[in-house]
């Protein structure tokens, strides 16, 4: 299965996601055909997804709390949190994450900050 994870505004950002979402393909089917597969892991305005480089690791932009939290892959289409959010900023809105892993840096659009968040082995967030 070809899979994206998708992002959106929720309800503390007047809009009406409910997670990160899933979008997937179901190859060698017949057709190949993208669909939406509703929310994989509930999460307030995921507003940006990054990849970890390595692992299983999803990290998204909760733009209307200002955090930054992290997600594993579990099966084929779900997502877990992996430890609790972290602090970023006024309306983080975009992420990056360093080639080797080790960390990710978050920009928020509110208050102006750039900020380094630290990542463990397991590509979980580590605080300031």
């Amino acid at each position: 299965m070809t899979r994206f994870w998708v992002g959106g505004y929720g309800v503390d950002m007047e809009g009406p996601a409910d997670g990160i979402g899933l979008l997937a393909v179901d190859e060698g089917h017949g057709p190949t055909t993208l669909a939406y597969r509703g929310a994989v892991a509930p999460a307030p305005s995921p507003s940006w997804l990054a990849q970890h480089p390595t692992l299983d690791v999803v990290y998204a932009a909760l733009e209307g709390s200002g955090e930054v939290a992290a997600f594993a892959r579990t099966g084929e289409s779900a997502l877990r949190p992996v430890g609790r959010p972290v602090a970023a900023g006024q309306y983080v809105c975009h992420l990056a994450v360093a080639p080797d892993g080790r960390f990710l840096v978050a920009s928020c659009y509110g208050d102006g900050r750039v900020v380094r968040i630290g990542l463990d082995a397991d590509g979980g967030l580590v605080p300031a």
